[in-house]
């Protein structure tokens, strides 16, 4: 196989991974400590969610984008309540306090 061709791949590939696509993902919160923000940072949080306000692990969260800081991954995004109504547009969680999956 030609050297440049054998770069090309590698660069897609490496395009691909480093690249996540958020399309069709939904996560849900690990328990009830997760928390929804209002920034990229883990003690910004969302003003609809402080308080007594706890997020149960039935609602979905559908992320759009993502942003890595020196504290770990975060996602931006809708919040959905169990029966399927937006709750909470355009708000932050804490990557790691949440279970993502493909659906």
């Amino acid at each position: 196989m030609n050297r440049w061709l054998k770069a090309f791949i590698g660069a897609a590939c490496a395009l691909m991974v480093t690249t996540p696509t958020w399309a069709k993902t939904v996560c849900n919160a690990k328990d009830n400590a997760a928390r929804v923000l209002k920034s990229p940072s883990p003690n910004d949080l969302h003003p609809d969610w402080t308080g007594i306000g706890n997020i149960g692990t039935g609602q979905g969260f559908i992320p759009k984008a993502s942003k890595r800081t020196h504290v770990g991954l975060f996602l931006q995004g809708d919040l959905y309540s169990t029966r399927g109504g937006l709750m909470t547009p355009n708000a932050w969680i804490f990557a790691k306090e949440w279970i993502c999956e493909k659906s």
